[in-house]
């Protein structure tokens, strides 16, 4: 049983939505569940299942086929309490030591201690953005994860304008392709770093809040980490693509301060675009999206020509529009994680017709990346 638990930990760690996930994948889960239990003495199997509906909240789902719902709180209170189903501490049971690339807690706080020193709390994210654990992501993913089981009682207060001062300002150097979305229901670190800060300014009161993000997208230079903050702040509002407002008690700015900072974000945007900076921001399409909502359409299509005149920034701008997506067919156990081109948002904003004759030349250099290529044959 230690060995097929320690051979395949996609069937034991983490949770099981019922609900959204192919009843084949299910089946096949409960089936190797049936193997590890085949391994144990008859007299011990009950016992044996017990401690595995115990210990897993997957294997409890799977089994009785029911969903559990796991707020993202379980998630970071498995970690702190080293829990074998928690996907960063499960390696840990089956080794001697701390995996490689895996972080220790007195790791951890020494990280945190240098969060007085901005520069040199923004040059160790850095530092651990270079650094892969051996599943090929990040130690800067790992590091966002780890903090939100600091985020709402260890940091300390005068703490927090400070971390959010360095994600706004080199937060789009940690949004990395190994880190975004590496399987089904997963997400980019985007939404780790919007995690963090969520849950620090809730600790605070909102003229607080708002004084330490206009401060930090004022002096800020993530301007993907900037627009992604603004938008979910305004998404609270019932804005961009929400049906409704949620309740007050849920907002972390006001609508008049959420106002003062779409108009910083919409000026650091316009910076960025007038002086060459906008092409190389990770999630360019979304930004175009704010900033067509909030200056006009003709200003972001003017941008977008005079961007694509160019071969090179074509090539570049087009690659932008590269999205993950997951398929799974019935033998699959887990999904497969493939890339495709979103070509609605991408003609929401170029006519494709006018560049189809340059993307197919494009297409016969040899400069071109694995996904740029990708991208022209989509085109």
């Amino acid at each position: 049983m230690y060995n097929i638990i320690q051979k395949n930990p996609e069937a034991f760690i983490g949770y099981f939505d019922t609900g959204s996930t192919h009843t084949s994948t299910s089946e096949a889960i409960k089936s190797l569940y049936n193997s590890c239990l085949a391994t144990v003495q008859e007299e011990d199997r009950e016992t044996a299942k017990k401690l595995l509906l115990r210990l897993f909240p997957k294997f409890q789902s799977v089994w009785r086929n029911n969903t559990i719902f796991t707020v993202v709180k379980s998630e970071s209170l498995w970690r702190k309490r080293l829990r074998i189903c928690s996907p960063e501490i499960f390696p840990r049971y089956f080794q001697l030591a701390i995996p490689g690339g895996d972080f220790s807690n007195f790791e951890l706080k020494e990280i945190l201690a240098l969060v007085d020193d901005v520069k040199k709390f923004k040059e160790k994210l850095v530092e651990l953005s270079k650094q892969k654990h051996p599943d090929g992501i990040t130690r800067a993913r790992l590091f966002l994860e780890r903090l939100e089981d600091y985020t709402t009682e260890e940091i300390p207060l005068e703490r927090i304008p400070l971390i959010v001062q360095a994600l706004f300002n080199i937060g789009d150097q940690l949004l990395l392709p190994e880190d975004d979305k590496c399987r089904m229901f997963d997400f980019g670190n985007e939404t780790r770093i919007g995690r963090v800060i969520y849950q620090m300014l809730r600790r605070l009161d909102e003229q607080e809040r708002f004084s330490i993000l206009k401060k930090a997208i004022e002096n800020g230079n993530a301007l993907s980490i900037i627009e992604y903050e603004v938008i979910t702040y305004g998404q609270a509002h019932g804005k961009y693509g929400v049906d409704k407002p949620y309740p007050e008690d849920k907002w972390i700015v006001s609508e008049q301060h959420l106002q003062e900072l779409e108009k910083i974000t919409l000026e650091k945007v316009s910076f960025a675009a007038q002086h060459d900076l906008l092409l190389q921001t990770p999630k360019l399409a979304s930004i175009l999206y704010r900033w067509q909502d909030w200056a006009g359409e003709k200003e972001v299509k003017q941008w977008v020509e005079k961007v694509v005149s160019k071969d090179e920034s074509l090539i570049v701008f087009l690659e932008k529009f590269l999205q993950i997506t997951f398929s799974i067919a019935s033998s699959d156990v887990v999904s497969r994680k493939s890339y495709r081109l979103n070509l609605k948002q991408l003609e929401h904003f170029l006519d494709l017709s006018k560049i189809i004759e340059r993307v197919r030349k494009l297409s016969k250099d040899n400069w071109l990346t694995a996904n740029q290529k990708n991208c022209n044959q989509r085109v």
